[in-house]
């Protein structure tokens, strides 16, 4: 917890970011914790805004994607609205559409919305997070763009979750 990492902080925290990424090593359990995350918004009665989700392995090129999310009926009203939308885009490391050719196409997509109404969230692999795109964000999103890397659990927090659901820890570790 916070001895070995001082600085950690929970994603709910992070909430008023414009522009986040996450970062996390394979199997770490990033796309466990953004959907619980999202799912954790959209059944909150208070949630104020709009969530988007998408998983960036389900689309095979950008035409795909343009229809899924920039054409979606869901997208459409948030454009044409006035409220914010949090727009989660987990596995940008691992879509058919390759990385390069996907911050390309994202920029010139997110270059034409209210991105004061639009807080953006990333989800990828460090080792192959373009940089690129991360200079082109931090362009478009001058009042935000903020990195986190996606914490390992320590052997505390196993034990935590393993006595919240009855589990002896030894069991567990």
């Amino acid at each position: 917890g916070s001895i070995m990492y001082p600085n950690l902080v929970q994603l709910d925290a992070l909430k008023d970011v414009p522009c986040l990424i996450l970062l996390g090593e394979p199997g770490l359990g990033k796309s466990a914790v953004v959907q619980e995350h999202v799912t954790a918004l959209r059944n909150n009665p208070g949630t104020q805004h709009g969530v988007l989700s998408y998983d960036l392995k389900d689309f095979g090129g950008e035409l795909s994607l343009a229809r899924n999310l920039f054409d979606s009926k869901s997208f459409q009203s948030w454009e044409q609205g006035s409220g914010i939308s949090e727009l989660y885009l987990d596995s940008v490391d691992e879509g058919l559409i390759q990385v390069d050719t996907l911050a390309g196409f994202l920029v010139q997509e997110l270059n034409k919305l209210d991105r004061n109404r639009l807080r953006l969230r990333l989800v990828c692999r460090p080792a192959v997070w373009p940089r690129s795109l991360q200079k082109e964000l931090e362009h478009l999103w001058s009042n935000g763009v903020s990195v986190y890397r996606l914490a390992p659990l320590t052997g505390a927090d196993v034990e935590l979750a393993a006595k919240s659901i009855g589990l002896p820890a030894n069991e567990v570790m």
